[in-house]
């Protein structure tokens, strides 16, 4: 009964999408078109003869100095950094979540970590900063380029001032 009903159903979608797309049927070659004849157009001129574009034959390989040009333009570099994974996981929440004031003191604890991490870069890309800053005035740069790093600077160690006051009014 159900492969009946089945096959029912298929062949009736079949004689559906058939009747409704038409443009897929193939046309009958017997069957003369409104024009008249396919060489002529509805006003009576003919048709401009039409140019068959064959297509080329796909090249598989390149003569060989296409190759040596390709082979020198991607060739790989000297080197290669190293990728090293990064195994260190910071460990999450151990506790019961239904604890709020539990994991109230863990994300305490993530903010202070978080603080105590920026401070600890902060020194060093202020220094790193710094030398590029006497380097610039050394050789010339412009006076809002440097005043732009100067700006950089001070909003660095301003950050790392306030955090640093966090951090000692946390413990």
């Amino acid at each position: 009964m159900k492969k009946t009903l089945f096959g029912t159903l298929l062949i009736a979608a079949t004689i559906a999408l058939y009747c409704l797309y038409p443009e897929h049927q193939m046309p009958d070659p017997q069957v003369k078109t409104a024009i008249g004849s396919p060489s002529e157009t509805p006003k009576g001129k003919p048709l401009a003869p039409t140019k068959t574009m064959v297509p080329a034959e796909p090249s598989t390989t390149l003569p060989d100095n296409k190759v040596e040009a390709v082979s020198a333009q991607y060739s790989a570099p000297e080197y290669l950094p190293p990728i090293a994974k990064n195994n260190t996981q910071t460990p999450g929440y151990q506790g019961d979540l239904d604890d709020h004031q539990a994991y109230q003191q863990y994300q305490g604890a993530q903010q202070l970590a978080l603080k105590r991490a920026y401070v600890n870069a902060a020194q060093d890309k202020v220094a790193g900063l710094k030398s590029l800053l006497a380097r610039g005035e050394r050789e010339g740069i412009s006076a809002e380029q440097l005043e732009f790093a100067r700006n950089k600077i001070d909003a660095l160690e301003q950050m790392q001032q306030q955090l640093e006051a966090e951090l000692a009014t946390a413990r």
